[in-house]
């Protein structure tokens, strides 16, 4: 089967993840949500189930929905604390919130998953090489350095 469609993702398993959404009849919406479940285990320091989630999704009709997915405080939040710290702290257990990424994810998926919320995060990273447990690390092998040299150079007049 082809498609056409772009995926881009800052990981090459995320990317992978997304066509293969594509390829199982799902929609860029799908794509989305397997890319983005694949990053939270390839990719975990920029995106993870600990986080939050903004998205705007654009229906085919061209209508754009806009999801904010910040996590709430806790529960026990006393809103008069944090007023008295005159600005909300950088720092310390005030800065907490409920991640929110997971509800995103669903309210994403609502917008029109053909596989729904299940269907496309099932997809994920394949076991690392070799059949060690995990996924592989979320940044390629280091390569030995190379050396060049350059012309050498020569000063502006005037320096």
């Amino acid at each position: 089967m082809s498609f056409e469609c772009a995926i881009a993702a800052p990981h090459e398993l995320a990317v992978e993840a997304a066509e293969e959404a594509v390829r199982d009849g799902g929609n860029a919406i799908d794509a989305a949500l397997a890319a983005a479940a694949t990053l939270t285990v390839v990719y975990p320091h920029m995106c993870s189930v600990g986080g939050d989630l903004f998205a705007l999704v654009a229906s085919p009709a061209g209508e754009v929905t806009a999801i904010d997915a910040s996590g709430p405080a806790a529960g026990r939040v006393d809103p008069d604390e944090l007023a008295r710290h005159g600005t909300m702290p950088i720092t310390g257990p005030d800065t907490v919130t409920v991640p929110g990424v997971l509800a995103g994810w669903e309210a994403v998926a609502a917008l029109g998953a053909a596989g729904g919320l299940a269907g496309s995060v099932r997809r994920g990273p394949p076991p690392a090489p070799g059949g060690a447990a995990g996924p592989p690390p979320p940044w390629p092998a280091p390569r030995p350095p190379t050396r060049r040299r350059s012309p050498p150079t020569r000063a502006c007049a005037g320096s």
